[in-house]
């Protein structure tokens, strides 16, 4: 990165399964990308992290060595686009050349450190990053872009200076120049990064030792899963809005899709809009032009009414969602309760026809101000019953989330003519709107152990952690040896552990993966773990051994089919364990009899059965 600095771009794309096509990944930037003898960068970690999550992909680039020697762990995809020392300026004028010899999906940005460091302007910085971006989209209108706010420097206070102040405008840029077609994401490389070559994240006071290259790969992975994780990020999620009035709206009100759009978008969500309507009850375009304007809301219409229509509209789409509000039409022209019922499960029914896996998002009705009580009753009562529709009809195929419009909601302050939304209401709308479809869509699952690196010996039993956000009930565990993915269990109630019994197949390449049932959330262990078989040692009578054990021991008795219990007790004599003999070995655990690991020591183990003996052992971490 550098004559001394750092740019990186990238380019992924979308989904948490394994692509039939790679992924193409460019890693574009200086010397923080390349890197030099010794030092594997950022891109090591990184691939691993994302090929251990089911990732596939292609680093692209048309480099693949250091600025000089060798890569002490070339076990990973090498091309990249990293330039020692290069500025802004000469990545720009070289990107279009190198575009002519592939076409990234994604592009994650991490320049300018060489800029801030020869003391060239945030503006001139800034506008060349916007050149970078329009040459990605040059060659791909739909690139996808991480933008990182760099690392900082420990060579001099000028520099950081310069550095802070060109972080502080990537926001700025990505306000201006992300799209719907090509969104930009910040990816915060700066915070929390040390560039202390001492004690901190860096050799030099510049480029990240191991370290600092790890930092820099999680906060790189967690953007890019992030963002094909929460709702499909990078995936559209086509959006259907149904109901009525409420959702077309009238002259000068735009109705909650406008702020329900903005939540999503601000969120990073990539939707598409349907309906066979793009205008508002007075056929005039909404006030507020700048959001996707379809939709399927029909002024005055009751559920029959649409349910009849339904079938016609979704010959010509497909939604992935459904947010329904409907009824209130059905209540203020006193129709029956149970007729309008069994309309919706109609609707949801007509929906799932064109695609069994839709969610459905399911409101209680806002309440109207009106005078008739028997109207007020009425609506009411199908709010009741919209919950029992809620419990019947939801699978985890498709399932149906309520979405509680009515609480909270005030028919007087909260309409301009009290049945419609007024801003206020439009925003209560949009919010309670959005809650739902960030819970659902926005559930993660964080794997905390087996989470890579550890060695767990085949037979012992490992405790699996995880913690989850979001609405979860049920998880299900896998392991991969190698390449095949295999099922441990599930599904099973989200209880944050699970003991797995691990598998006696020695292997130094394993993977755990955790699923949200019915949901594509998961997280995979951020590196390979080992299954080793358990290290053994022959006791003799009177003989002291000593070993090193890693997690768990065990040790391997001889003569075993005299005995048939073995008293494990520390060299006081004290008992820590009873072991009952059932086979020609046996493994002790290293717990206590309390579960309690123990430590380091001397140990005496004796050997109950038809003789009696005892031997003396020592264990050390």
């Amino acid at each position: 990165m550098y004559k001394n600095f750092i740019v990186v771009v990238f380019v992924v794309f979308t989904s948490l399964t394994v692509h039939a096509e790679p992924l193409k990944i460019l890693a574009l930037g200086n010397s923080i990308t390349q890197g030099n003898n010794g030092h594997n960068t950022y891109r090591r970690p990184l691939y691993h992290k994302l090929i251990n999550a089911g990732y596939n992909v292609d680093f692209v680039g048309s480099l693949n060595v250091p600025f000089s020697g060798s890569y002490p762990n070339p076990d990973f995809d090498l091309d990249h686009e990293g330039h020692w020392g290069w500025k802004i300026d000469e990545v720009l004028a070289k990107l279009p050349g190198w575009l002519n010899g592939y076409t990234p999906d994604v592009a994650i940005i991490h320049l300018g450190t060489n800029d801030a460091a020869q003391n060239q302007s945030v503006a001139s910085s800034l506008n060349e990053l916007s050149a970078v971006i329009d040459a990605l989209r040059t060659d791909n209108p739909n690139i996808v872009i991480f933008l990182a706010k760099i690392t900082p420097l420990n060579t001099n206070v000028e520099s950081n200076f310069r550095i802070s102040q060109l972080n502080s405008k990537i926001p700025t840029l990505k306000a201006t120049k992300s799209t719907d077609q090509s969104p930009i994401i910040i990816v915060d490389q700066n915070t929390g990064f040390d560039p202390d070559y001492q004690t901190g994240d860096t050799y030099d006071k510049v480029h990240p030792n191991p370290q600092g290259e790890e930092k820099m790969a999680v906060k790189w992975f967690k953007a890019i899963d992030d963002y094909y994780k929460r709702g499909i990020k990078g995936e559209l999620i086509r959006v259907l809005t149904l109901g009525n009035s409420i959702t077309q709206g009238a002259k000068d009100h735009s109705t909650y899709r406008y702020p329900l759009y903005k939540k999503l978008i601000g969120a990073d969500y990539l939707v598409d809009f349907l309906g066979s309507m793009d205008q508002n009850f007075d056929k005039e375009i909404p006030p507020d032009l700048d959001f996707d304007l379809d939709h399927e809301g029909h002024w005055g219409w009751r559920i029959d009414q649409i349910l009849a229509e339904l079938p016609g509209w979704l010959a010509t789409y497909t939604p992935d969602a459904a947010l329904i509000h409907l009824g209130t039409n059905d209540a203020a022209q006193k129709q029956s309760t149970a007729s309008s019922v069994a309309e919706l499960k109609g609707v949801i029914e007509a929906l799932r026809s064109a695609n069994p896996k839709v969610v459905v998002f399911l409101a209680k009705l806002i309440p109207f101000n009106l005078t008739d009580s028997e109207k007020i009753s009425k609506l009411a009562e199908l709010n009741v019953e919209i919950v029992n529709i809620l419990n019947s009809v939801t699978t985890a195929e498709s399932p149906v989330i309520l979405v509680d419009q009515n609480e909270g909601f005030d028919k007087a302050a909260d309409t301009y003519d009290n049945v419609h939304p007024g801003p206020t209401g439009e925003e209560k709308m949009a919010e309670k709107w959005f809650q739902a479809f960030n819970s659902y869509y926005g559930r993660e699952i964080t794997l905390f152990s087996p989470n890579g690196q550890e060695k767990l010996n085949g037979g012992s039993v490992s405790s699996v952690n995880w913690a989850t956000t979001g609405e979860i009930d049920s998880v299900v565990l896998e392991y991969k040896i190698d390449s095949v993915w295999q099922k441990i269990v599930g599904p099973i109630p989200n209880t944050g552990q699970y003991d797995w019994t691990v598998p006696n197949t020695p292997s130094t390449s394993v993977s755990l993966r955790i699923s949200a049932w019915g949901n594509i959330t998961m997280d995979t262990s951020n590196n390979v773990f080992t299954i080793q078989e358990p290290s053994r040692i022959s006791l003799k009578s009177g003989e002291f051994f000593t070993f090193s054990i890693e997690g768990m021991g065990s040790v391997n008795f001889s003569d075993m089919n005299q005995y048939h219990t073995i008293k494990i007790m520390d060299v006081n004599g004290s008992l820590l364990k009873t072991l009952s003999v059932n086979q020609q070995h046996m493994i002790w655990d290293r717990k206590d009899k309390q579960g309690k690991r123990v430590s380091s020591g001397v140990f005496i183990a004796e050997l109950q059965g038809t003789t009696s003996r005892k031997v003396k052992f020592s264990l050390s971490d």
